[in-house]
């Protein structure tokens, strides 16, 4: 038997429908995007680094977030990627609530298929700040910061980042490492290195592919087991006023094709022992206009022992200039014991003016390789 309706009743029936819509849509959780302050620690809004990290991944963000870290020790490993919205004003910082590095640590033990703590895979305008990190248990494998892709805009700032006593020279063991990593304006300042073979080891893509705006800044290095800092295909770096006390080294610090308005500037390097303190290979600064040149100044070096003690080491680099620096070698090697070393085969534009090339163990104060 057929029913008629009146257009009353399909009226109210239309509405009922829509309200039963409504009221299951909003029963239905939707995630915001993240904005603001959150904390991670027991009795937080995330209990554990991960926890915050999903959300972030899933979520994305709408403003600018910081992540306060309760006091304590966490045993976590995690992956940032991209965050959506993240940008230069909707930033994303990791810090201890307290501002003290020493009140929060992050630990893992790396291995072989994953050898990070905290990896930033193509991940932006990520801050960690005020913490320590920690790589721990491993002989083999102790990279504390892992960079990887086009992670662009990261900094690490005022942390203790630490990894396993080693002498080896593999990167890895490397405590920040990337390799083969378009990375543009990362920022490490202020941090303490220990331990590792490598502190920093920065390895770009090409020199048709340069990554740009790095800053290494302020940052003390210690019992670093083969060179604190290592960079390589990088456009105008500044490495300026970090200390290196680091006996057991080889390198005070390595540049590999660091080109355009280089600066290496009051850094204070300390070794002992078959060591290069400032080694520049095939980088040229700019011309002048509008490039400055490269500029390596102010900077104390320290080599001693019975072997090889190159203070700065210029091999195969044009427009640079040496200015003000202060080099003192007691190494005992007469042959390669050498204050100032420039070997510039096809090289060309070198300015050396007001330096202190000292070698008190019966070497060369400057020694010119042709």
């Amino acid at each position: 038997m057929w029913h008629s309706c009146s257009f009353v009743q399909v009226k109210n029936l239309l509405w009922a429908t829509i309200l039963i819509f409504l009221l299951a849509l909003n029963s239905t959780p939707l995630n915001a995007q993240l904005s603001g302050t959150y904390t991670i620690g027991s009795g937080g809004n995330y209990s554990t680094f991960t926890a915050a990290v999903n959300d972030l991944t899933s979520q994305g963000v709408s403003g600018a977030v910081i992540f306060n870290v309760l006091n304590g020790t966490y045993t976590d490993q995690f992956v940032i990627g991209q965050i959506t919205g993240a940008s230069s004003s909707n930033t994303i910082a990791f810090q201890s609530q307290s501002g003290n590095a020493t009140d929060v640590a992050l630990q893992f033990t790396p291995t072989a298929s994953n050898n990070y703590v905290v990896r930033l895979n193509q991940a932006d305008y990520i801050t960690f700040q005020n913490m320590t990190l920690i790589a721990s248990g491993s002989t083999s494998y102790g990279v504390v910061i892992k960079l990887d892709g086009d992670a662009n805009n990261n900094r690490f700032i005022d942390n203790i980042l630490t990894s396993v006593s080693t002498t080896s020279s593999s990167a890895n063991l490397a405590i920040l490492y990337a390799d083969g990593d378009s990375l543009d304006n990362t920022v490490i300042s202020g941090n303490t290195f220990s331990n590792g073979s490598y502190g920093v080891y920065l390895d770009g893509v090409s020199t048709s592919v340069p990554s740009s705006g790095l800053q290494i800044t302020g940052n003390t290095f210690s019992t670093t087991g083969y060179n604190p800092i290592f960079a390589r295909y990088q456009t105008s770096p500044q490495i300026n006023g970090n200390t290196m006390t680091v006996p057991n080294a080889s390198r005070g610090m390595e540049l590999h094709n660091c080109n355009g308005a280089l600066q290496v500037q009051k850094n204070t390097i300390s070794l002992s022992s078959s060591s290069y303190g400032i080694y520049l290979y095939q980088s040229d600064g700019g011309t002048g206009i509008p490039t400055p040149r490269g500029l390596i100044a102010n900077n104390v070096v320290a080599i001693g022992g019975t072997s090889t003690a190159y203070g700065i080491y210029l091999y195969t680099c044009t427009n640079q200039d040496l200015y003000y620096n202060s080099v003192n070698i007691t190494s005992t090697s007469i042959s390669s014991g050498q204050a100032l070393r420039v070997e510039n085969a096809g090289g060309s534009g070198i300015n050396i003016v007001n330096n202190i090339f000292a070698n008190q163990g019966g070497g060369y104060s400057y020694y010119n390789a042709g």
